[in-house]
């Protein structure tokens, strides 16, 4: 039987993510103030019975005015101190990165943690999606696929959108580009058809199209018949591995290399007509395969012979 507030778990595969509907949840009270403080209480109390230890709110600027009283004062006088509540709309800027600073969190304390919009379905299911992607490697098809089947199991309602969901992850916000790069959307340019970046008409290399928005972040080195492509960040984050893994889907380079904390590493290498071996080396490949984090960069460094390369600015 199904939960009270659209609570059910995400997926078979953890007890750690769950979904629900937001405190108070009632079409009749969308309003300025309507959602009482006692509302908020019930809500929290259901949570804590249900091992609920920390939450990720996807609720917009104006949805939040819809309570009585701040509702990050209400979830911390009960029973969510301490700063286990984030809030991260999806249509602000680096709204993934917020999303999954939330979930790497709660995993590394292993408590449990509830994500919810307003009534649990649609953009909660593309948190539960950020967070299975992230985790399990799934495609965005795989786990909009795995939200749905599990919601069917669970009884709760879902709205996975998978073109949705991998629009957020390759972007960091469901934002519109032109609301993300307000210099651009004033630019005459910008209203002419987007046409991707290619490489110097007399390069000895062939043709290479690099995605229209990442020219700015990717810097293109050619030695000998090799390319290799350099992507510039000043840390480690989602959008920085969603960049180089969308070069190396588009471009198929033989080299990406990839600036972290001013430490150069060697993260997928191809040789000339093979598209799938990676480099032996197990470090790097697992680079290649999963987000690096923070403490622990790319162990691998350029080889002799490469070229002297220069982060493009992020």
């Amino acid at each position: 039987m199904p939960l009270p507030h659209n609570f059910a778990r995400v997926s078979g595969r953890d007890e750690l993510v769950y979904g629900s509907s937001r405190p108070g949840y009632s079409k009749d009270n969308e309003k300025p103030g309507a959602v009482t403080t006692e509302e908020v209480v019930l809500w929290c109390q259901f949570m804590q019975e249900n091992g609920v230890r920390r939450i990720l709110s996807l609720l917009g600027d104006d949805e939040v005015e819809w309570y009585a009283e701040p509702i990050a004062d209400s979830l911390a006088a009960h029973g969510f101190d301490g700063n286990p509540y984030t809030r991260a709309g999806v249509f602000v800027d680096g709204a993934v990165e917020v999303m999954l600073d939330a979930f790497k969190r709660a995993d590394a304390a292993g408590e449990k943690i509830v994500v919810h919009c307003s009534g649990g379905g649609g953009r909660a299911s593309l948190g539960f999606g950020v967070w299975l992607m992230h985790k399990y490697g799934l495609s965005a098809e795989e786990a909009a696929q795995e939200i749905a089947d599990t919601a069917a199991v669970e009884g709760s309602n879902r709205r996975p959108d998978a073109a949705k969901l991998q629009q957020l992850m390759d972007n960091g916000t469901l934002k519109k580009k032109d609301e993300r790069d307000p210099e651009a959307a004033a630019s005459p340019a910008s209203s002419a058809p987007e046409t991707p970046v290619t490489n110097p008409p007399d390069s000895p290399m062939g043709p290479y199209l690099i995605p229209t928005d990442l020219p700015d972040s990717v810097s293109v080195l050619e030695h000998d018949q090799t390319v290799m492509f350099l992507v510039g960040t000043a840390h480690v984050s989602s959008q920085s591995v969603f960049d180089v893994r969308r070069i190396i889907r588009q471009c198929k380079p033989h080299a990406v290399m990839v600036e972290l904390c001013e430490a150069r590493g060697l993260v997928l290498c191809q040789p000339p007509g093979n598209s799938k071996d990676a480099v032996a080396d197990s470090e790097a490949q697992a680079a290649a395969e999963n987000p690096p984090s923070p403490a622990a960069p790319p162990a691998e460094q350029p080889t002799a012979g490469q070229p002297p390369t220069t982060a493009a600015p992020r």
